[in-house]
This record gives C-alpha cells, structure tokens and sequence, in this order.
C-alpha cells in the first residue's frame, strides 16, 4: 500500500508540474503576442502619418487611446513646455504624496524635464530615496489642458551653476545664486509615460 500511495503522489507531482509548465508557456505566450501587437501597432500608426504628411506624430494619442505608453509630447500642447510653473509629486518616506510648486525647463536636445532644486529640500531627499516622480504641467487659462509626466528622477551636481545659467536664467530672468540653499542639483526626469489632455473629452 505505501508503494502505491508514493505512485499515486508521484503521479499528482508530475501533473501539477505538468499544469505549471502549461501555465507558464500560455504566460510567455502571452506576453509575445502582446509585444508583437504593440510593435505593429507603433509601425501601422507611423506608416499612417507618414502617408498623411503629418508634422507631429499622431502616436502620443492613440498610444493613450489604446493604453500603450508614450514618451512623446502629443500634438497640441507643445506650449506647455514653456509653462512657468508645474506641480512636481515625490513620495515621502511613509508613501504618502509630497506636491510642490516649481520652475522647470524642456531641455529640447535631451528631450527631459528638468529642475534645478537645493539639496536641502524635502523633496530633493524624497527623490533620492524614491526616485518615481510625476511632473504635472497645466495651462493656467484652461484647466482641460495639461501633461502629466510620469518616471524616475535623477539628481545631479549643477557644478558652478552651469544648467542654471544656461536654462533658469534665460526663462524666468533670475539667478539661482540668490536663492536659499548652498548646493543646487539638476533634477532630470527620465519618463516612463506622458498622460495629457487637450480640452474638454
């Protein structure tokens, strides 16, 4: 009887492992047809703006359409990297949200948010330990209007001030030198997604 009840458990062994692997082969099944999926669906609306002419490329949203991640500013709301001001959102260390009004630059040859920001700062020390941010930019005069940037963020030294005057100063003709705070760091936020709206929908 013990030799038939090891056979009998044998036998449940082999074909719980025999049901894991089927799972697993659906899973990466799965996950290939996806991928294969999203890579046609970027091809086909590349090839549509393409045979339109566009100047901007319709893939921002109708990757939001459908769900897809993008990093590219939509259409429409190329104004708004010029914004003054935008909501910065750092998690605290109990995991609650920190939001904090600031300036920011586009930096158009890197395609990046940037801040420059004191390491002193709440949220500066947030961002260390919990580099997922969102960066929120908003058109003041029409509240449907606005990108949401979602990544991670990366803190650097701004050795003698070098961002700071080459991008701060130029936009909101101020000198970082004259704020609080002794060390200024860049802040560059590297986007996972872009989430934006362009009037009322």
């Amino acid at each position: 009887m013990a030799f038939v009840s090891q056979v009998h458990a044998s036998a449940r062994t082999a074909e719980v492992d025999w049901v894991d692997a089927q799972v697993d082969l659906a899973r990466v099944r799965t996950e290939a047809f996806q991928g294969a999926r999203v890579t046609m669906e970027r091809a086909a609306l590349t090839s549509l703006a393409h045979v339109r002419g566009d100047t901007v490329s319709p893939i921002p949203q109708l990757c939001q359409d459908l769900g897809m991640p993008s990093t590219t500013i939509p259409q429409g709301l190329e104004d708004l990297l010029d914004a003054r001001v935008a909501s910065l959102t750092t998690l605290g260390r109990d995991g609650d949200p920190q939001a904090t009004l600031v300036w920011f630059a586009y930096n158009r040859d890197l395609a990046r948010f940037q801040l420059s920001l004191s390491d002193d700062r709440l949220k500066v020390r947030n961002l260390r330990a919990r580099p997922r941010v969102s960066l929120l930019i908003f058109d003041p005069s029409d509240q449907f209007r606005y990108l949401d940037v979602r990544g991670t963020a990366r803190a650097e030294p701004d050795d003698g001030f070098a961002w700071a005057d080459a991008f701060i100063t130029p936009k909101y003709g101020a000198d970082v030198r004259d704020f609080p705070g002794a060390n200024r760091l860049v802040i560059t936020i590297e986007p996972d997604n872009i989430f934006s709206q362009n009037g009322v929908g």
